[in-house]
């Protein structure tokens, strides 16, 4: 959904489901980035994917998207350690994306 240009879906984080190794849509939304960073909590993994429309003049615009892959300072080695190892996962589903 987030890659459609036809939704207004500009965002979604994917989350840990109760600790399982499970990853699941957390949440989605329209509001772009002052939405999305609400839901990347200082103690819980997550990855997120978002759209941006970049207008560098005022005669075009472009379409961008970012995969963050959040893992706070105080999360546990291993749960660092899981992310990290599925991140290539997830990078196998949201194939396309700017930066990283």
């Amino acid at each position: 959904e987030v890659r459609n240009d036809q939704k207004e879906t500009n965002w979604m984080v994917l989350a840990y489901k109760d600790g399982s190794d499970e990853l699941c849509v957390q949440a989605t939304g329209t509001t772009g980035l002052s939405g999305l960073r609400p839901h990347l909590t200082p103690t819980t993994p997550a990855y997120a994917y978002l759209r941006l429309t970049v207008n560098p003049d005022s005669l075009s615009s472009r379409t961008k998207f970012v995969l963050i892959s959040h893992c706070p300072p105080g999360v546990a080695p291993l749960l660092r350690a899981k992310q990290s190892v599925n991140l290539s996962d997830v990078k196998g589903v949201v194939k396309a994306f700017s930066v990283e």
